[in-house]
């Protein structure tokens, strides 16, 4: 499920929204609704405080930063501790005013649970029935003149087992929109709960997960220099057997929203068989849109005829007799691509997602052979062209 909230701190009032892979949007949930700090007031963080003086003075350090941190958490919770009783912190400038701001997971105290890391982090917990889950939330204070004022107290959920706690920045070389990623162990996975903040006063959620039916990468496929998330999830479908179903979620300058959908299974198949009939009807110039845009424009430009290119893509497998193309063999009866019942690439490969498939070729004339070749998705699977061969 992903879950989308948007924050507008200038008036304090705040909506929640969750949307599930169909983006259907639910009623506010009093109980996950962000917290604003009683010290957190219009008045307390101004724009005019984000600009720089020419003389500033220098900024908290960071056990001054902690000191005081400790010192404004209610009583009722507890802050998440690392090594020495110290405070997992995590710095960032938030509002450009240039100090340090302070992000922190704080938990609801209870009886019998330690706000230490490595107790939270204890995977026992997950087979525990006893143990009761805890209450998490993210805990905001931006530097302002020397004083750290609470920001934020942000609703995170019960968990059982805390994974990571860690920033991410989704556009390349750039320190905005800032964003933090928060982990957890399920029983089923990994559930994570990512908070961006477009600015110092507005932020927004997306919970992904990680289990055997749902995938999620992260990676920049329009090369628009920001990052996009891409789940994937498989599913029965009639007629083909596993489908694996992509949904695109891209940066809209405040939140990630769905963008677009497809699927991989089915189109795959579409693929194949259109190619095999291209083939057959020797329909050449369509068979080329069939190669990566480069691919095509170095065939292009080289003049190679098409026995030299087909040669490139279908070639002779392995641990095989080695047979060149048979030249009597001038028209196909047949060309024949396995039928794919699920989704053969591995989802959150940092290559090229490709797989290599075995072709039969028939001849009219009553030869026949076979060939290997290669097939890859994409980098945007939602563009143009979905698939493509690689030529050897």
């Amino acid at each position: 499920m992903k879950k989308i909230i948007f924050y507008a701190a200038v008036l304090f009032l705040y909506s929640c929204t969750s949307v599930p892979v169909a983006v259907h949007q639910i009623p506010p949930q009093p109980s996950t609704a962000p917290v604003p700090s009683s010290q957190s007031t219009p008045a307390a963080i101004t724009k005019s405080s984000a600009k720089h003086e020419q003389k500033q003075p220098s900024g908290l350090s960071d056990k001054e930063i902690e000191y005081q941190i400790r010192h404004t958490i209610p009583s009722s919770f507890a802050p998440v501790t690392e090594g020495g009783n110290h405070i997992k912190i995590i710095y960032h400038d938030l509002d450009g005013n240039g100090y340090k701001d302070a992000f922190l997971l704080v938990i609801k105290k209870q009886e019998g649970i330690s706000a230490d890391i490595k107790s939270l982090s204890d995977v026992s917990g997950l087979a525990d029935t006893g143990r009761s889950p805890v209450d998490y939330f993210l805990s905001v204070y931006l530097q302002n003149k020397g004083t750290m004022i609470s920001m934020f107290r942000i609703p995170i959920g019960s968990r059982n087992v805390l994974n990571s706690f860690t920033s991410y920045f989704i556009k390349k070389n750039k320190s905005n929109p800032f964003g933090l990623n928060i982990s957890f162990l399920t029983k089923n996975g990994t559930e994570v709960e990512w908070i961006f903040f477009s600015s110092y006063n507005r932020f927004s959620l997306f919970t992904t997960e990680n289990t055997a039916s749902v995938k999620y990468e992260v990676s920049d496929i329009d090369n628009d220099g920001i990052m996009d998330i891409i789940e994937w999830k498989h599913g029965l479908e009639e007629g083909t057997g596993y489908e694996t179903y992509l949904t695109w979620y891209r940066w809209n300058g405040r939140e990630f929203r769905e963008k677009a959908t497809t699927n991989v299974v089915r189109n795959l198949n579409n693929f194949l068989e259109a190619a095999a009939g291209q083939i057959i009807r020797k329909q050449w110039h369509a068979f080329l849109n069939n190669l990566s845009d480069k691919n095509r424009k170095d065939i292009i430009h080289s003049q190679k005829n098409i026995l030299s290119v087909f040669s490139k893509i279908f070639v002779t497998p392995k641990n095989t007799e080695d047979m060149e193309y048979p030249a009597e063999c001038t028209n196909f009866r047949s060309v024949v691509f396995p039928k794919i019942f699920e989704n053969p690439f591995k989802i959150q490969s940092r290559n090229l997602k490709e797989v290599t498939l075995m072709v039969r070729f028939e001849c009219y004339n009553g030869s026949g052979f076979i060939r290997s070749v290669r097939v890859a998705m994409d980098k945007n699977p939602f563009g143009k062209s979905e698939y493509f061969f690689i030529l050897n």
